[in-house]
């Protein structure tokens, strides 16, 4: 199944707080869980594919599309917190 074709959300207490897990599965391979029922998770299929898992919906990805798209959730978090720093 292809990324475009199903959103997969993260389920209760798995918050933006947690972005940093993603850096761990891809440096580890550790999966990241998405909190609980439907039992979602990301996991490193291969070294080239994370898969994303929601109750029965599965969507593989190309682990380079997934770094870049960790690498720019984080510099958009740190330049919120800059201006937030500024506006205090």
């Amino acid at each position: 199944m292809h990324a475009k074709d199903t959103t997969l959300s993260p389920t209760c207490c798995c918050g933006l707080e947690d972005w940093r897990d993603w850096l761990t599965l891809l440096d580890t391979g550790q999966a990241v869980w998405w909190g609980h029922s439907p039992d979602g998770h990301v996991e490193l299929l291969d070294a080239s594919t994370v898969r994303t898992t929601s109750g029965d919906d599965v969507v593989d990805l190309p682990r380079g599309q997934v770094a870049a798209a960790v690498r720019a959730a984080g510099n958009d978090l740190t330049g919120f917190l800059d201006r937030l720093r500024e506006w205090l």
